[in-house]
């Protein structure tokens, strides 16, 4: 499978993903505000965080199914963290248009809350993309963030870069001419 054809297949699962969480979090959204009388912003809160966890479970045993794991407490941070703001973005796109659209009717909410899904969707690939799922199992620091690569998350085997046979100093696993140990 081409490079292509790969990204293509994790994009389709992502949105397949998403489709489903932004079904969960549409009825939800709207049972909240319609049927249960909470107010928007607090809807849209609480919606969001339960079909986050859709989200979460979807893209990691699915979506990203083929990238290096991260261990779970670590890539978990990370999700609630970049979700954590989509969920701040979606929350503020739908308080201000209620702010300066008036927007309170079922298809106006809605609307909005389209618009707030679509524009949230693009940040969370990227993210999710980038440090959640990344392709090369490395875990986000400050090193990676500057372009300076950072120990790469096991995820296998460890496996010896010295050829077969190589000598091996006393110190650690260099070989033996590095340190000026006796060859």
């Amino acid at each position: 499978m081409s490079a292509l054809e790969a990204r293509f297949h994790e994009v389709w699962r992502f949105l397949t993903v998403g489709v489903l969480s932004t079904a969960i979090e549409f009825a939800l959204f709207n049972a909240m505000v319609f049927a249960l009388a909470f107010g928007p912003v607090t809807a849209k809160v609480i919606a969001t965080a339960a079909a986050m966890v859709n989200a979460y479970l979807g893209n990691r045993h699915w979506s990203f199914r083929h990238r290096p794991r991260a261990r779970l407490s670590s890539q978990a941070f990370l999700f609630l963290v970049v979700n954590g703001i989509g969920i701040a973005m979606g929350a503020a796109f739908v308080a201000g248009a209620n702010r300066i659209f008036d927007a309170e009717s079922f298809v106006a909410l809605n609307l909005v809350n389209v618009a707030a899904v679509l524009s949230v969707l693009v940040f969370r690939f990227w993210a999710y993309h980038r440090w959640v799922f990344p392709s090369d199992g490395q875990l986000l620091t400050g090193r990676r963030a500057k372009g300076i690569p950072s120990p790469a998350v096991p995820v296998g085997p460890a496996r010896s870069v010295l050829p077969v046979g190589a000598a091996v100093s006393p110190v650690g696993n260099l070989p033996a001419g590095l340190v000026g140990a006796p060859q």
